[in-house]
């Protein structure tokens, strides 16, 4: 079993292929962190080892 060949392979559409590769207007936001996740210490006094 060969691999196929360039020309071979599905091509996508091109008004989808300008829609992934073109410029996204995302608004800047800024991340926080709300829930810390406990240390592996911190789970086995949780769960009692």
């Amino acid at each position: 079993m060969s691999s196929p060949t360039k020309e071979e392979l599905p091509r996508i559409d091109d008004c989808l292929k300008n829609e992934l590769v073109g410029e996204h207007k995302l608004k800047h936001t800024e991340t926080q962190e709300k829930l810390v996740l406990p240390s592996k210490t911190g789970m086995c006094i949780f769960i009692g080892f």
